[in-house]
């Protein structure tokens, strides 16, 4: 490169730096001054404390906190930066040959120091000038401009190595050298004058190699380096590569520059060029490094927004930086730091911290105490919090509910009450906070208690206040305390505000108030108030993004999925931001309705707003696809979400289990638990659920020990039901009616129905008596386990039995909930009833479901009678066994899709025996697959098996 492409060059970098404005930094003043002392009211006696901490080794000074945050990311990487470059420029170049041969021709030591004082000279003129570029130019420009020579120098490197013929080129390029040496082209008149003062060997080696640099591609690396990284580091590196370089050439000679590729050089040149360009574009300089005079005021501002979004390695990096420059911290830069230690659970900066206050002697203000008692509280470290907190010679209000708090957020509900009692000064926030924590904890008697206490000799309700008590009324279904406190907003005059029209929302969706939900809804948008689902036209804002998501989940709770998803459609539809929250509430949607064509448009949809796929979101899709009868993708979803959590492991184990795939859910169980994931109560539910559906008694005993004396959790009724089914599926009645005695569980009702259950399977009407006895004693008796005994009766033939069973039923006014399927096409479901004529393909339906019976008796169907609960004739029980609302739904899958695609339908009820016969009969007789989904599990037919096994 000649001198002309150095000017076209430094024009480059000058108007495309200097064509836009240089940048500045706006710093807020906030009305505080660094040595001032902030009005401190006490100092804490920390006794032993202050040893502890002080003491402590990891405080802030034993940390890893010194990491340099210059720009240019310290001396060391500009060394580094600039002598790598240095070196695989100038192996091989024009000053590497001149070098090699004028040391083949002279005293070496002459040429050496010839060169080096004109690469010397050269660096530090290029050092310089990189240098003054930023003091005109803001350094983020020069970044860009560094950012783009280095793009260009490294493409053009690998355009040389990709032309370069690699002997010939360096051939050609020692003979034209040879030639400027053999004519002795340099020695101007410049030589001549300067020969007075130098010999002429060292003045040809100097001019030789400074004109052979000038211009030359390390040249211009080096400005460019030093346009954004530090100066002494570039230089030193760049002369230390330099002297390396040319002592190589001086001391190897032709023979190392015979046998060096230029081709190589050139490509790991343009590599290293490629890869400073990507550095500087990903890793720009920081706009607080270019305010000359950083004072405490413009570290605590850029600490504390940095704290308030949750960079805590840079808040801990700058802690470090701000003390190495001579500026202390003050109490608001601590107070900022100790913050972002809570947020994150990091008690080890934050003891490192504490130990520093301490050992420097800062006095500490009542704000900053509550700082370190917030910070030791919210990590967990409640022996420091307490002995602090005791110790505190004024305890503000602030204090207090810290405490309270910090005891109810583990559990600690008595000494939370206690501190709670021992508080004088209770203000508003010390009883929502009781309130809060009381209802959260499952108290929620005693927190309706506080509340009317509060109401009657407390501090007037805030909007907290309000919204806290409207979640309690609707927890313990108070719709008349509710309406109360709606009246109360209302004659305060804060119903207007979106917190509390958003908790009413809340309030009578949970209390099955949909209508009033609606209302309240409309008056947010009185445009559309005879809509629906009315549609938001104004700015999006956070109150409205809530309104929509509670709406939604409203319709969810209340079992109206067709009505949440029409929302959703109009939330969708009108531009109003979807949160993580709603997506996953409609995915629960899609997996309770079993579309997987709609759970599919969520997904993609999920893709398109950009929501990454964390545990929630994860957990939410596994068990959409689970639910819609695709293992295979919920698998998928499991495996492509990052950082699976003890959520995301359960919802897969459960998504086996439902597809009874027991085994496998074992082995994924197992799995969870070699990764260190600790199983919660769920787990083992789910885990315990896959063993029954799978018949795999002895697994399923090994887990429910494992569960009470490993991971010590205490067996809730979930955990005795599943084992009681496990026993009742295996045929182990007897076993079974011993484990509900041994765990005093013959009071539950959830265990007896699952107990009624297994009986009617095995034709036990002796155990089933006891069982059906006990149920009417807790007055538990309810339609299905009236039905279960009933049919219990009717399968041995005890027909006057089953009759006085379904004789009480309609006594009592219990209706028997009437067996239903239903299948999805075109994006509309057909719901079907047992000897249903309603729907408009009726007669096709039946013409065709008629003809494939008879089909499948030709090769081994049979009906089974002893499915029919009434006293019939044989005739007649076929004919009620033959239009079952599963065949029928089945029928009309076959003649309205396509051959060979998946039939899937869905039954609110469990799929009897001469069902489960006749599918896995067609799924044979008509080479398709079958997936019905049962009020249980899932059925996989195909080639005329089941996937269940024939053991649900």
């Amino acid at each position: 490169m000649n001198s002309l492409s150095l000017f076209f060059l430094l024009l480059l970098l000058i108007f495309t730096t200097a064509s836009a404005q240089e940048s500045g930094v706006e710093t807020e003043r906030e009305n505080y001054t660094g040595s001032k002392d902030l009005g401190r009211r006490s100092k804490i006696d920390l006794g032993s404390l202050v040893k502890d901490a002080a003491g402590d080794k990891n405080d802030v000074d034993s940390l890893d906190l010194g990491v340099n945050l210059d720009s240019g990311l310290g001396i060391l990487d500009a060394f580094f930066a600039s002598f790598s470059m240095i070196l695989v420029s100038e192996i091989g170049d024009e000053t590497f040959i001149i070098a090699a041969l004028m040391a083949m021709r002279h005293p070496k030591s002459i040429v050496l120091s010839g060169a080096l004082s004109a690469l010397i000279v050269m660096t530090v003129l290029s050092t310089g000038l990189g240098r003054i570029v930023p003091n005109l130019i803001s350094r983020k420009h020069t970044n860009s401009a560094a950012t783009v020579l280095y793009a260009f120098f490294g493409l053009r490197l690998l355009y040389i190595a990709w032309r370069s013929d690699s002997k010939s080129s360096q051939k050609k390029e020692m003979e034209e050298v040879e030639e400027k040496l053999e004519s002795g082209q340099g020695k101007s008149s410049y030589r001549r004058f300067l020969s007075r003062f130098c010999t002429p060997i060292f003045l040809e080696s100097f001019i030789l190699t400074f004109l052979a640099e000038w211009g030359d591609r390390s040249q211009i690396a080096t400005i460019a380096l030093a346009t954004h990284k530090n100066a002494i580091g570039v230089a030193i590196g760049a002369t230390l590569g330099h002297t390396i370089c040319t002592s190589v050439a001086v001391v190897g000679g032709s023979m190392l520059a015979s046998k060096i590729s230029q081709g190589t050089v050139a490509t790991v040149g343009g590599l290293l060029f490629l890869g400073f360009s990507l550095s500087s574009y990903f890793y720009p300089p920081l706009l607080f490094d270019e305010i000359p005079d950083k004072d405490i005021h413009s570290w605590t501002i850029l600490i504390s927004g940095l704290a308030r979004i949750g960079s805590s390695s840079t808040v801990s990096k700058l802690f470090r930086k701000m003390q190495t420059e001579g500026v202390p911290p003050n109490q608001f830069t601590l107070s900022s730091v100790l913050k972002l230690c809570s947020s994150k659970s990091e008690p080890q900066i934050a003891k490192g911290i504490h130990g520093w206050i301490v050992r420097n002697g800062i006095d500490l203000d009542v704000a900053l105490e509550n700082s370190i008692l917030d910070v030791y509280v919210k990590c967990g470290a409640f022996q420091y919090a307490e002995r602090l907190f005791e110790r505190r010679k004024e305890r503000d209000t602030i204090a207090w509910n810290i405490m309270i708090g910090g005891h109810m957020r583990i559990g600690d509900v008595e000494k939370s009450l206690d501190l709670f009692y021992r508080f004088p000064f209770k203000d508003v926030a010390s009883w929502n906070t009781i309130i809060d924590g009381l209802m959260r904890k499952g108290y929620e008697g005693t927190a309706l208690e506080l509340l009317y206490e509060m109401a009657n000799k407390g501090p007037t309700f805030n909007e907290i206040t309000f919204s806290t008590a409207l979640v309690l009324a609707s927890k313990l279904s108070l719709l008349e305390l509710g309406r109360q406190i709606h009246n109360l907003v209302i004659t305060v005059g804060i119903h207007n505000k979106g917190f509390i029209k958003t908790s009413l929302i809340d309030f009578y969706c949970r209390c099955g108030k949909m209508e009033k939900a609606l209302m309240i809804f409309r008056k947010i948008h009185p445009l559309h108030s005879n809509s629906l689902n009315p549609i938001i036209t104004g700015d999006e804002s956070m109150t409205e993004v809530v309104a929509w998501s509670t709406l939604i989940s409203g319709f969810v709770h209340n079992n109206e999925y067709e009505n949440a998803l029409q929302t959703f459609v109009s939330m969708v539809g009108d531009d109003i931001g979807v949160d993580k929250f709603t997506v996953t509430t409609i995915a629960s949607v899609c997996a309770n309705v079993g579309s997987l064509t709609l759970g599919q448009h969520i997904h993609a949809y999920i893709h398109k707003i950009g929501h990454q796929l964390d545990f929630h979101l994860g957990s939410s899709l596994v068990d959409l696809y689970s639910k819609c009868g695709s293992l295979e993708d919920a698998r998928v979803i499991f495996e492509q979400t990052s950082s699976p959590n003890v959520v995301l492991w359960t919802s897969m184990v459960s998504a086996c289990a439902l597809h009874g795939q027991g085994h496998e859910a074992i082995r994924v169980f197992e799995l969870m638990i070699e990764e260190g994931i600790k199983p919660n109560e769920i787990s083992f539910t789910v885990v315990l659920t896959a063993c029954s559906h799978s018949g795999l008694l002895e697994e399923g005993c090994n887990y429910f020990r494992l569960m009470k004396e490993v991971y010590r959790i205490k067996p809730g009724i979930e955990h005795f039901t599943c084992m009681v089914d496990l026993y009742g599926r295996a045929g182990r009645l007897d076993e079974a009616k011993k484990f509900i005695d041994r765990n005093h569980v013959s009071n539950q009702s959830l265990v007896l129905k699952s107990f009624l259950s297994s009986c009617r399977l095995h034709k036990n009407i002796d155990m089933g008596n006891w069982v059906s006895e006990k149920l009417l004693h807790l007055k538990s008796l309810d339609a299905g386990s009236h039905v279960l005994f009933s049919n219990m009766c009717a399968a041995n033939q005890r027909w006057e039995e089953a009759a006085k069973v379904r004789s009480l039923m309609r006594h009592r006014g219990i209706n028997k909930l009437p067996g239903q399927s239903w299948i999805q096409l075109k994006n509309k479901v057909h719901v079907f009833v047992m000897g249903d004529r309603s729907h408009p393909c009726e007669a096709e339906i039946y013409s065709y479901l008629d003809a494939l019976i008879g089909r499948l008796k030709e090769i081994g169907y049979s009906s089974a009678l002893d499915q029919v609960m009434q006293d019939v004739e044989e005739e007649q029980g076929e004919q009620f066994l033959g239009y079952h609302s599963e065949k029928l739904a089945i029928a009309y899958g076959i003649i309205s899709m396509p051959s060979g695609t998946p039939i899937r339908i869905m039954k609110n009820l469990r799929v009897c025996t001469d069902c489960h016969n006749f599918i896995k009969c067609t799924s044979q007789l008509l080479n398709r697959e079958i997936i019905v989904r049962d009020i249980r599990r899932f059925h996989h037919f195909k080639n005329g098996s089941c996937s269940c096994g024939d053991y649900w």
